[in-house]
């Protein structure tokens, strides 16, 4: 149970729908049991191979195992919202309580991924869009993820979005190179979780 917030999160406002979405006609709907964890884990892996090229390392991205992510996409109190074209998956977002000991007021933003075809045209805003709003139902007071630093296309787009960066950095290590991750918080420009701040 989480307490009711005492700064509330602004749902993103719904915004003109763009002629692309229009004309693509994308359908965001939660994952279901009948929805094939292969295929939905071909969407993270092809977005890996796409978004960090020249971030991770090229032999790493091109031997990330068919299925990997099968695993992780049930994972307890894990939500998960699918976009789809036509009837096939072309994006994902999850998202839940915080994974870190942070406050229960604090909710997570795990991963927002699109297959390369279907960037750049709304659908990774209106799956952000819709995971904000649902958590701000659930009473989460704030809301936080965390972007690689080096990946300035993702940096841009959740600014854009109304979340703020923060001064906080957690290092990493992918495919055995060395990264900063870089912590964003929504609303924009409240205080990061104190435990994060390093």
């Amino acid at each position: 149970i989480h307490r009711r917030p005492t700064c509330p999160l602004r749902r993103i406002p719904d915004v003109a729908e763009s002629r692309c979405l229009a004309m693509r006609s994308f359908q965001i709907r939660p994952i279901l049991s009948s929805d094939d964890r292969m295929t939905l884990s071909r969407v993270y892996e092809e977005s890996w191979k796409s978004a960090y090229q020249g971030i991770l390392p090229q032999d790493y991205l091109d031997t990330i195992p068919t299925g990997f992510w099968v695993d992780k996409i049930d994972q307890p109190q894990r939500q998960t919202l699918v976009g789809l074209f036509q009837e096939k998956f072309a994006g994902v977002c999850a998202f839940g309580p915080a994974r870190q000991p942070v406050g229960e007021e604090w909710a997570e933003i795990y991963s927002l991924y699109l297959l390369p075809p279907y960037q750049k045209q709304g659908l990774g805003r209106e799956l952000l869009k819709t995971a904000v709003n649902i958590l701000t139902t659930q009473e989460y007071d704030r809301i936080f993820l965390w972007v690689l630093e080096e990946n300035h296309p993702a940096r841009c787009f959740y600014e854009h979005a109304g979340f703020s960066a923060t001064s906080c950095f957690s290092p990493c290590t992918i495919g055995g190179k060395k990264l900063l991750q870089m912590l964003y918080v929504y609303p924009p420009h409240c205080s990061p979780p104190s435990s994060l701040i390093s």
